[in-house]
């Protein structure tokens, strides 16, 4: 297997791996000698080709980058139907990425090694050897096909995502299409200040008229992974390619499809859901312990009192009982006395605590 590739393309594919990074710090590389997805009743002759895929952790994104023999200035399948190799994608990156203008880069493998040599200015030449894993790239069993599709500009959607907080990769947004509107919504939740929740709620309306394409025939709403979305719009915008959307509903995968019409194009598969049935529940309480109520200081009852209240004269003074427990005994109304009362103070959340509500995305692969 060799594969060989020379000048901006080698832009490109620096630009293919940044991409995958963002879903994963590891991605496949499959060379195919004929195309997999070609019928096998065609008799209709077939081209090598090359894919590049990753897999979010929580199996809830799929990114997949083919690459016909025309990118490849040499593209030597294997003597086997295909090769796959399970690679560090930040490894990849900075080899990739020389402070020096490369001419050619060459992939090759020797001894259960990745080789990769690059050629630059002055004849300088520089080799590196990587080990990978040898395991089977997934696929995501999902239907390809959905009846609803948008197809826009990378530029305008990624002024839609701008709009939007930066959330991180915990973050979501959702469209709401109709037939003739379309709207793009995302909500921030705070950390609660005493009892109030403060929350921010964005909302992007599109013109239909300025869309490529837009056909929904039927209300519809789904929510999506806001980070693997910039990351497809960020990938079509750097490679020069329209987005196109093919949806249905909550629950039904989220396709955006990248085609430069040249040597090679994308497809990104998110999983979605549908309209919330309630609100988020709110995170629990951080429970903090009530400060000490400081004991209160009672009057003790005198002799005199005491022989007072007694009702036989005849006999001697009684000594003072001793002073009443609070909970036992009542406190006698001949005495008056100022009370104190401590009471705790309200119980909060600490700002610190995590307050972004997580949607549990279906995952793609079974």
């Amino acid at each position: 297997m060799e594969l060989v590739v020379s000048g901006d393309r080698i832009r490109a594919l620096t630009h293919i791996l940044s991409c995958l990074y963002r879903l994963h710090d590891h991605c496949w590389m499959t060379v195919y000698r004929e195309d997999p997805q070609q019928d096998d009743d065609s008799d209709a002759p077939t081209a090598p080709q090359v894919h590049w895929s990753a897999v979010n952790p929580a199996g809830s994104a799929y990114g997949l980058f083919v690459l016909s023999d025309a990118f490849f200035d040499v593209l030597r399948p294997p003597q086997d139907s295909m090769f796959e190799c399970y690679v560090h994608v930040k490894t990849l990156l900075d080899i990739l990425r020389s402070q020096t203008k490369m001419h050619t880069c060459t992939v090759t493998t020797a001894e259960d090694r990745l080789v990769i040599v690059l050629d630059g200015n002055h004849g300088v030449q520089k080799r590196h050897k990587l080990t990978y894993e040898d395991r089977p790239c997934v696929f995501p069993a999902v239907d390809m096909t959905s009846p609803y599709t948008l197809s826009v500009q990378p530029s305008m959607a990624r002024d839609w995502t701008e709009k939007l907080l930066n959330t991180g990769k915990a973050g979501e947004c959702s469209f709401h299409c109709t037939p003739t509107t379309c709207v793009i919504r995302s909500c921030v939740y705070g950390p609660l200040e005493g009892h109030l929740r403060h929350s921010i709620q964005t909302e992007v309306r599109i013109s239909v008229e300025q869309l490529k394409e837009y056909i929904v025939q039927r209300d519809t709403s789904i929510y999506f992974s806001l980070w693997e979305f910039r990351a497809a719009i960020s990938a079509a915008e750097v490679l020069g390619s329209y987005v196109r959307l093919e949806f249905a509903h909550g629950g039904d995968p989220l396709f955006l499809r990248l085609d430069t019409g040249g040597t090679f194009r994308g497809e990104f598969i998110l999983a979605t859901a549908g309209e919330p049935t309630s609100a988020p529940p709110p995170p629990p309480k951080k429970r903090t312990a009530p400060p000490l109520k400081q004991p209160v200081r009672r009057p003790q009852p005198t002799a005199e009192v005491a022989i007072k209240e007694s009702q036989d004269d005849d006999v001697l003074p009684v000594r003072p009982k001793p002073e009443p427990s609070p909970t036992t005994t009542p406190i006698p109304h001949d005495f008056e006395e100022n009370w104190t009362v401590y009471e705790a103070p309200d119980e909060e959340v600490p700002p610190t605590q995590t307050t972004e509500p997580t949607r549990m995305f279906e995952p793609l692969f079974p």
